[in-house]
């Protein structure tokens, strides 16, 4: 097999130490030739993020003052080199086999157009994960299903070929949240293969506080409201409110579910178990309440709005 020259791609926002150790990571790399490049994208910028890009001789350095990711991502596949494309994030631990991995997988599966490698997420402290830890280990970022229910995979750990963004188009800069599987959408809808890569490995640590897991909640409900707003401009009130209606039951917390998440072998004693419990309970509460809130007319939220001023877009017109 002739291994192609890659580009791996890495957005960036106020996270030194975290670009620090993924860098790290990535120059444990056993990829069978020197043909790739990490092209390390800052939404700061920052002069502490260009000088630790600068320690390390792969690593090139670049500016994307839209304080988004996915406007970062569309900055570096734009400059970088690679025939490949790979995309993590700043705070991301690739496994050293990482970069073979997903790169064989792309290049032997045919018609392939978006490679998504597994994620593994980690506590803070190995074997004392809290309440929140322990549920985005169970419930966070789960890959397989993500390529296998909606044909896309969180770009923490995703592989294509720069000519997909030819034919399909970058990243949706509308879209704070969602754009990855906005954008995994068009290359299926394209007629490409989506797939799931189990050796392709990324580390990505877990949310820690309550306040950070319904932020992220609520920064998700309203990307995927706007991906609905983009994808069905026309559609009726009265169908978008049998939408909702699907959308709550789908959230509606079921005892089953429930049960799966209480007996799940990674938390260690009842105690937590009910905490994770808990937290899942407010996880749906904050989803269900948050699309009815944006279904009646709710605004987004003040870092929504400030990322799409930031390109140009109302979010009332969205």
């Amino acid at each position: 097999m002739t291994f192609p020259f890659v580009s791996i791609i890495i957005p960036v926002f106020n996270d030194v130490e975290g670009l620090k150790t993924c860098l790290e990571a990535l120059e444990r790399q056993i990829y069978p030739t020197d043909d790739w490049e990490i092209v390390v994208v800052d939404n700061g910028p920052d002069d502490s993020i260009k000088d630790c890009v600068a320690r390390f001789p792969r690593s090139s350095y670049l500016v994307e003052t839209i304080p988004t990711g996915y406007a970062a991502r569309n900055t570096g596949i734009r400059e970088c080199r690679g025939e490949i494309i790979a995309f993590t994030d700043a705070d991301c631990l690739p496994d050293a086999h990482w970069l073979r991995e997903g790169v064989e997988e792309l290049v032997n599966t045919p018609n392939c157009g978006l490679v998504a490698g597994h994620i593994e997420v980690f506590p803070e402290i190995e074997g004392k994960a809290n309440a929140v830890e322990l549920f985005e280990m169970i419930t966070a970022l789960p890959q397989e299903e993500l390529v296998t229910k909606m044909k896309f995979g969180a770009t923490a750990n995703i592989f294509t070929f720069k000519q997909i963004f030819e034919t399909v188009g970058f990243f949706n800069l509308s879209l704070p949240s969602g754009g990855d599987l906005e954008w995994g959408r068009r290359v299926s809808s394209a007629g490409y293969q989506v797939v799931y890569a189990p050796k392709a490995l990324v580390k990505h640590p877990a949310r820690k506080t309550w306040p950070s897991l319904r932020s992220r909640t609520i920064r998700v409900m309203g990307g995927l409201h706007q991906i609905n707003l983009i994808s069905y401009p026309h559609r009726s009130n009265l169908n978008r409110f049998r939408g909702l209606i699907g959308d709550i039951w789908r959230d509606w917390p079921n005892l089953n579910d429930l049960l799966a998440i209480y007996k799940d072998a990674r938390i260690p004693n009842q105690s937590d178990r009910i905490k994770v419990v808990l937290v899942t309970l407010a996880v749906k509460w904050t989803r269900i309440s948050e699309k009815v809130r944006l279904f009646l007319g709710g605004g987004l939220k003040t870092d929504y709005n400030r990322d799409l001023q930031a390109v140009g877009i109302k979010s009332e017109n969205i």
